[in-house]
């Protein structure tokens, strides 16, 4: 009877790590299509492109509650960290930094 319940504990145990690990492989896609979807360029950027990195923590509540935007040009810092200051972004782990590279690409 030992023999057959240590088969069946590692076929449990495979089955859930590998459900996590689909389920994790999906997440950031998913925020940060919605992430991109939530912004909009600032209007500094009518003539340019630029790639900006932000860093921000979500609260228990997925609110975000800190954001810093790493760029030289503090118009477009204060637009876009503004912004993260409004998102939700439910499922991410509370008071953990996240990052995420935001691409404005004028046409």
């Amino acid at each position: 009877m030992k023999t057959l319940k240590s088969p069946f504990i590692l076929l449990v145990l495979f089955l859930s790590l590998s459900t996590m690990a689909f389920a994790a492989g999906d997440k950031p896609k998913t925020f940060t299509q919605k992430i991109q979807a939530a912004l909009s360029a600032p209007k500094q950027l009518k003539s340019q492109s630029e790639k900006v990195t932000v860093c921000f923590v979500v609260n228990a509540d997925g609110n975000v509650v800190e954001a810093n935007a790493k760029t030289q040009n503090s118009e477009i810092k204060q637009h876009l960290e503004k912004q993260f200051l409004g998102l939700n972004l439910c499922g991410l782990q509370p008071c953990v930094t996240n990052s995420i590279t935001v691409n404005f690409v004028t046409q």
